[in-house]
């Protein structure tokens, strides 16, 4: 029931990818609110992600992940009987879908504690594997799901459709909240009535600086395990590089001037790539071990990555393109799902909150950067982005080689 629901919660996550930024787009040609539109949760996270991570360690993740789902419920909800309406401004859209987008934060990083209670060490792999299989399914699905409702009924009938995957995801928490016992982890005592301004405002900056202090304790954790800060370090790298995936589209569409029909059969082999990862992750990590799988996946999509640059120059365009950014999505899929699960294994339980929302806001960080970066050096080669695909690959794959041979290799 647990995993179901969350299931049904990914698949809503789907439907906001689209759904959001086609609603900006009929109430604005501004390319600002798009952009922000299509970017909620990276926002949130710049926003909430490192309060997330304290408050995630000091409090039960089962209420905390039902109040987050009753939020984004409401969110969608609003946004919906508004544009009903016809009183949504593109203000209004922004705030409620930044809303949802930080209760999302607050509710992974609350998710990844709940997995580690629920689930053994042994079958965590597979169970990361499941959620990624549904959030991959749910990335191929969603948008076209919203694509059938917006010519049938309306794109604001897709946000109804999300509100209602969060109820499902709220019923199922529910339910599976009254089969388990699991022990508040509050720290701290309620605040006496009838507090001074001056009681209060000492309070507050008490609590701000023991949330600093709960900061500081998971980012010393993070650098005293080798293991964890070799792979976060890793990430970063290769996070700030794969920005230039952002343009893959625009390569297709503008470079290659390849049709909608074939810019969308590249897409969808990418996405069938990332659900053939999360199937084969946990077979790999049993056969070839959680390290070799880690490294190795982001070597190989680095080589993909290059690849999809390279193929502007071979025969069957759309065709070799599609398989390697599917390939390329596979490793970078299959390697996720697997640090993911070596993560939550090392990280003690106190920490958990803290370790992932630090590692998340670092990873999601950079991504926009570089973005931005890439962009701006396919402008300097005229509008040709194969050079900075074929220079990303080259920097995963020595950055993965690299990392293997100094900081992961195996110890004597």
């Amino acid at each position: 029931m647990f995993l179901g629901g969350q299931a049904v919660s990914l698949f809503g996550d789907g439907l906001a990818v689209l759904a959001v930024p086609l609603l900006v787009l009929q109430l604005t040609r501004s390319p600002v609110a798009a952009t922000l539109a299509a970017a909620p949760r990276t926002v949130g996270y710049l926003l909430v992600g490192l309060v997330a991570g304290p408050v995630v360690d000091r409090v039960d993740p089962w209420p905390l992940m039902i109040a987050m789902d009753a939020l984004r419920l409401v969110s969608f909800t609003a946004m919906f009987a508004l544009a009903e309406a016809g009183a949504l401004p593109v203000w209004a859209v922004l705030v409620l879908a930044f809303a949802a987008g930080g209760a999302g934060v607050f509710f992974e990083s609350a998710l990844m504690v709940a997995v580690k209670d629920v689930f053994a060490a042994g079958a965590l792999v597979r169970v990361n594997a499941l959620l990624e299989l549904a959030g991959q399914v749910a990335r191929v699905a969603g948008p076209a799901a919203v694509g059938l409702l917006a010519v049938t009924v309306g794109v604001p009938s897709a946000l109804l459709a999300n509100a209602a995957t969060f109820g499902v995801s709220l019923v199922t928490l529910l339910a599976v909240r009254r089969t388990r016992a699991v022990g508040t982890r509050v720290v701290g005592t309620r605040a006496a009535a009838g507090r001074t301004d001056g009681a209060v405002a000492a309070r507050f900056a008490a609590g701000a600086r023991r949330m600093a202090g709960e900061l500081r304790d998971g980012l010393r954790y993070i650098r005293a395990t080798r293991v964890l800060l070799a792979i976060t370090l890793v990430q970063v790298v290769c996070n700030f590089v794969l920005g230039a995936e952002k343009l893959v589209v625009f390569f297709l569409r503008d470079t290659l001037a390849l049709g909608p029909a074939a810019v969308s059969a590249v897409v969808v082999a990418g996405g069938l790539g990332g659900v053939l990862g999360a199937l084969v992750a946990p077979r790999l990590a049993a056969w070839l071990g959680e390290m070799r799988v880690i490294v190795g996946g982001i070597a190989v999509l680095g080589v993909a990555f290059a690849l999809v640059g390279v193929a502007g120059e071979l025969p069957a365009v759309g065709v070799t393109v599609g398989v390697s950014y599917g390939v390329m999505l596979c490793a970078q899929t299959a390697a996720g799902v697997v640090n993911r699960s070596m993560r939550l294994r090392i990280v003690p339980r106190e920490l958990t909150g803290r370790v992932f929302s630090m590692t998340r806001l670092a990873f999601g960080g950079v991504d926009p950067a570089g973005a931005a970066v890439a962009g701006v050096l396919t402008g300097a080669l005229g509008g040709d982005p194969r050079a900075v695909f074929v220079a990303a690959g080259v920097i995963v794959t020595a950055t993965a080689v690299t990392a293997r041979a100094t900081a992961l290799r195996p110890r004597a």
